[in-house]
This record gives structure tokens, C-alpha cells and sequence, in this order.
């Protein structure tokens, strides 16, 4: 981690000083910071011929905080997925990244079911039919498309849906696909634009059975900030409404019905919640949580505020699912150097009290990035630097571990 001003520099010399601090745990809710640049291609650093990549963080305006990511989180860091895997009722894995790939319940690779050198998954659903529906993006020299495709399990693709990306963009991804209990799809996506006076928009698009558009809408992301980024959404079945999460350092939730039609936006920069970094969006019993940071805040139906938890004590990175009616937290904090670290398992009830805890230490940092029940009862868990990992119904006995 390094201490900085005016960008890093801290005595004008052009270079980036660099100071070791222990941890962020000083970011707390109640300081002012802000979210001032992520990890892009300006955000590279070279020292002694190793690539690190940085992200800037500013609060109280002066000084801000860089934070290194060491070489194998690169995919990571420039991922925009929450999810990576999926279980089938055979107990087989999915996987993906740039291929889909299905592993036994030993963690054995079976087959490569998709793969396309062009393309990115970033979400994928198994279907009524026992076919996947994927989207991402496809990246060329000139432009990105985004796509959702309807494959069935040995990869042949059924039906293909693209969206090119607008002239004035620098990107679109489809970023999450859900299926509506009518058979029709969901998908969620996020417009970037790298041009002064156009800001950043999310997407909705409604796709009948055949992947045929029924509409297509763009909202904007925020009035004062150009480049707040698309993060989750869900469905609420009773209402029929979509419930959408962006952040530039605060929270921004939209509430949009069944026909594309935005009913409310909030920003919950209002209530002083300023933390960012938003991954997830949950329902439960009525009341919509919003993972960010070490988090989640709780809002009726209405978007009033309820109450703010933290999830764990000193997660630095924290992955959050809701298995039934209570949250899994999959979680790491670095210490004694930065190869070696805790990785924590929390079982959290909705009033965010702990009911299960388990942590042991492993030889090198960990990035928490996904977890699922699995149909055992067990875990399987994605934590970069360290692989997959499938746990007993507790957690906490490793039943094997794929490498990175």
C-alpha cells in the first residue's frame, strides 16, 4: 500500500514515492474519501521489470491511498463479472472465463463445452431446457459487441443476439442474463464512454425465448459523475420490477418495471453511505441488501433505509452470496507481509449477526471473488491465488483444491 499526494508523486520528481502502510482499515464510512480512477491501462507500473497495477483511492482530499495488486490478480482487477460458476443437477461445474469449461464433482475437467478466442463470458444461466444462455462482450481492433448466445451442452449454439457498441463509446459489455418465469430473458449490461460530456449508461434488455429484442433501454448511470459502473441486478418476482446497482463511490439503485420503464432512482450518497466498490444485490423477505466494501446495507421495498452491517472485521477483499435466508461470506485480510494472509468463512443471519465463523492461514494473499452452495450442502469457492476450492457442508474441510 503507499501514501500519496498530487497522484503519487509525492516531492515533484515524476515518480510514484512509496510508503508501506498496514492495511486500509482507516477507510472507514464516516471519513470523506472518493473513488478517483480505477485500474485501466494509465494505471500500470513497472518496478524492477515486474507489472504492477494500482488503483487510486482519495479521501479528506489529501492524502490518498494506491493499492498494489500483484501480477496474478490481473485478470481479476480488469473483471467485471460476479460470477464464474455454476452447478447442474448432474453435480457437474461450469466454469468460465474465456472458455466454458464443465468439471466433475472431483474438480476433474470433463469437457470443453464453448470456447471462442474473441469472446468474454461474463454470465450464464442453465435454462428450462437444460441449454446455457451466456453473454459477455467481443473485442476487436475497432469495437465491442455485446452478445448473448443460447448454446446447448455440447456447445452448439442455438440462437445469437449482438448489440454494437455506440461511435462515441469506448466499450459495451453484457455483464448478467437472468430468466424471467415467462421464459423470456433478462440481460444487464454496462455502456462506457471515454469522450468529456457523455456519461456512462446502464443497460436493460428484454430478449423473448428465440432471442428476439422485445426492447431494448439505456439509463443514465449518474447526473454528476460520467463514469459510474454497472454492477448487479435482480428480479423481484412479486413486483415484477428489476433492482439495479451502479457505483462511483457511493451506491446508486434504480428501480425499473417489467416494460423498461425506470420508476425511481437513489443515491445513497443522501444518507452518507459513500463506501463504493459495490458487487452484489440481494432480496430477502421483502428487503433489498446491497453488498459494497465489507458491508451490506439494508433497504425496505421503497429504498428507505434500514440498518448497515459490516460483514467482517478486517476482510479486505469480501465475496458475499444468499444461500436460502442467510448470506455466506468468503473473505481475506493480508498479513505478516504480503504473501501470506487469513481466509475467513462467515455464515451471517439477515440482522447480520454471525452464526458460523471458520479462518486458517495459507502461505500466500488470497482474492476472494466467488462462492456457491453446491448441492452436497458444501462450498465451492473461487479465490484467486489460491484456485477452486470444494469445502464440506461446513466450510471448512478442503475436499480438494484446483490451482490457479
Amino acid at each position: 500500500y503507499s501514501q500519496c499526494e498530487n497522484n503519487g508523486d509525492l516531492d515533484g520528481d515524476g515518480e510514484i514515492e512509496i510508503y508501506e502502510l498496514s492495511s486500509l482499515n482507516n477507510m472507514v464510512l464516516n471519513e470523506e474519501y472518493s473513488y478517483i480512477g480505477d485500474a485501466d491501462n494509465d494505471s500500470l507500473l513497472t518496478v524492477n521489470d515486474l507489472i504492477l497495477i494500482y488503483e487510486w483511492w482519495q479521501y479528506d482530499n489529501n492524502p490518498c491511498v494506491i493499492r498494489f495488486i500483484l501480477p496474478n490478480y490481473i485478470f481479476s482487477t480488469f473483471d467485471k463479472r460476479n460470477d464464474y460458476f455454476i452447478q447442474d443437477l448432474n453435480n457437474d461445474y461450469l466454469i468460465w472465463e474465456e472458455s466454458l469449461v464443465r468439471l466433475n464433482q472431483y474438480g476433474d475437467t470433463l469437457s470443453v463445452v464453448y470456447s471462442n478466442e474473441s469472446e468474454i463470458i461474463n454470465s450464464l444461466i442453465i435454462t428450462d431446457s437444460s441449454n446455457y444462455v451466456i453473454t459477455g462482450n467481443t473485442n476487436s481492433q475497432s469495437s465491442t459487441v455485446l452478445y448473448v448466445k443460447k448454446i446447448d451442452i455440447l456447445g452448439n449454439e442455438i440462437w445469437n443476439y449482438t448489440k454494437i457498441e455506440d461511435p462515441n463509446a469506448y466499450s459495451i459489455n453484457g455483464l448478467k442474463i437472468i430468466q424471467n418465469q415467462d421464459g423470456t430473458f433478462t440481460v444487464l449490461g454496462h455502456h462506457e464512454f471515454s469522450q468529456a460530456g457523455y456519461n456512462d449508461k446502464l443497460i436493460l434488455i428484454k430478449l423473448d425465448q428465440n432471442g428476439n429484442e422485445l426492447w431494448y433501454n439505456e439509463y443514465i448511470s449518474g447526473q454528476q459523475y460520467a463514469d459510474w459502473e454497472t454492477k448487479d441486478f435482480i428480479k423481484d418476482t412479486v413486483s415484477n420490477n428489476y433492482i439495479a446497482v451502479s457505483d462511483q463511490g457511493h451506491i446508486l439503485i434504480k428501480i425499473i418495471d417489467d416494460d423498461g420503464v425506470l420508476l425511481t432512482t437513489f443515491d445513497t450518497y443522501s444518507l452518507g453511505i459513500n463506501g463504493g466498490d459495490v458487487k452484489k444485490v440481494f432480496l430477502l423477505e421483502n428487503y433489498i441488501y446491497v453488498h459494497f466494501l465489507n458491508y451490506l446495507v439494508k433497504f425496505d421495498g421503497n429504498l428507505n433505509y434500514q440498518s448497515l452491517f459490516s460483514l467482517v472485521d478486517n476482510g479486505s477483499f469480501v465475496n458475499v452470496e444468499l444461500d436460502n435466508d442467510q448470506f455466506s461470506v468468503s473473505s481475506s485480510t493480508v498479513n505478516e507481509g504480503p504473501l501470506q494472509g487469513d481466509y475467513t468463512f462467515d455464515i451471517v443471519n439477515a440482522d447480520g449477526e454471525n452464526i458460523y465463523n471458520y479462518t486458517f492461514v495459507y502461505p500466500q494473499s488470497q482474492l476472494p471473488k466467488d462462492h456457491i452452495k453446491t448441492n452436497d450442502g458444501g462450498y465451492l469457492l473461487y479465490i484467486v491465488g489460491l484456485g477452486l476450492i470444494k469445502t464440506d457442508s461446513s466450510g471448512q474441510i478442503p475436499y480438494w483444491l484446483l490451482e490457479d
